[in-house]
């Protein structure tokens, strides 16, 4: 059942004439967002056990929001769905880094999203788009950095709480950032699966094409040997008519006939024996059908 779920989760928005690589992307990004709001969700229980409701709150509007990337999928806005989804946690995290302070660890859910940049973009397509989005992270890291976590500090917060929060959010990043590996090792074993079958299948499919192309070969040496035994016998009927009783006319029409038809044996023969059936050597077969011509002349 959960299997099920998972796999209808995963592949929200694909479609059948999807290639490999954007299949991938798609399902990269809503097992992603499957993480941010697993992530968003528990992190806001964790809140407001603490006592912290404004932030368990903000945490839990924040599952809607990633919601929203499945539907981008959905409506097929794929690249608009992994930007926004990727640009909202990197918000949420500088926004709760700051609003926690730098004992709450929250930083450390930059972690799992720089694995998911990495691993969901191309980096032979998507530089620009990468490069953005680890700039983002770097931008957001500095500016607490250098305010000192001021900018949304809490007031709420103590320290004591700040370092309930750190076991809470080290626990939590590090079990997205495994999570997160789990499933690219899933995903590029299967993609070695499908890839072994596709070679299998290949190799199926050839093995066809040679048996057929074996039989198609048979099929072609036997046809050409019964037109060449249908030659040899038209002409060896034209030479049995042909004698010295016939009138003059009729023996030069049975001679005429008769050369033609050894024209044609002579170019059928020559077609069996070549490996290309586009061309004939025009010198060799004119030599050879003079002298074919001339020896049958010698003898009547």
């Amino acid at each position: 059942m959960f299997q099920k779920i998972w796999n209808y989760i995963s592949t929200v928005g694909i479609q059948p004439e999807y290639d490999d690589i954007l299949v991938k992307r798609i399902k990269l990004t809503n097992q992603f967002s499957v993480i941010a709001i697993l992530v968003f969700l528990f992190s806001g229980v964790n809140n407001y056990v603490l006592g912290d409701l404004f932030s368990a709150l903000l945490k839990e509007s924040l599952v809607v929001v990633c919601l929203i990337g499945f539907y981008l999928n959905k409506l097929q806005f794929h690249r608009f769905a992994i930007s926004f989804l990727f640009t909202t946690v990197s918000v949420a995290i500088f926004y709760f880094d700051s609003y926690s302070g730098i004992l709450s660890g929250t930083y450390l859910f930059h972690f799992p999203l720089i694995f998911a940049i990495a691993f969901v973009f191309d980096m032979r397509e998507d530089k620009k788009t990468m490069f953005f989005h680890f700039l983002l992270i770097l931008s957001f890291l500095t500016i607490n950095v250098v305010s000192d976590y001021s900018l949304f500090r809490s007031e709420f917060l103590t320290d004591n709480k700040r370092s309930e929060m750190f076991m809470f959010n080290l626990l939590f990043s590090s079990t997205s950032v495994g999570f997160f590996v789990y499933l690219m090792i899933q995903n590029n074993l299967q993609e070695s699966y499908f890839f072994i079958q596709r070679i299998e299948e290949r190799k199926q499919s050839e093995k066809v094409i040679k048996e057929a192309l074996a039989e198609k070969n048979l099929l072609i040496a036997e046809l050409h040997h019964r037109v060449k035994n249908n030659l040899a016998i038209i002409s060896g009927l034209f030479s049995l008519t042909i004698n010295d009783n016939l009138h003059d006319d009729a023996k030069n029409v049975l001679l005429e006939s008769r050369n033609r038809v050894r024209s044609m044996a002579l170019i059928h023969n020559r077609l069996y024996k070549s490996d290309r059936f586009t061309d004939v050597n025009f010198d060799e077969y004119i030599h050879e059908l003079i002298s074919e011509i001339t020896s049958l002349y010698l003898t009547i």
